[in-house]
């Protein structure tokens, strides 16, 4: 089964952005997230994917 929530280090990577601007769009409610465990968390749908875009995420991970 697919990752369908991710962290913010992985959203700042898949958008290219800085974690530190993850944590000012979460902060601001620009970009939906929920805090599990104390660590921020964001849907898949949140950062724009598609279920397809994720498998096509994990194959170049296990490329890398």
């Amino acid at each position: 089964m697919p990752q369908l929530l991710f962290s913010v280090k992985d959203a700042a990577h898949i958008l290219g952005v800085s974690t530190n601007t993850i944590y000012t769009l979460l902060e601001t409610k620009q970009l939906p997230g929920k805090k599990i465990g104390g660590s921020w968390r964001i849907h898949y749908r949140d950062l724009g994917l598609t279920r397809d875009d994720i498998h096509t995420l994990k194959g170049s991970e296990h490329r890398a």
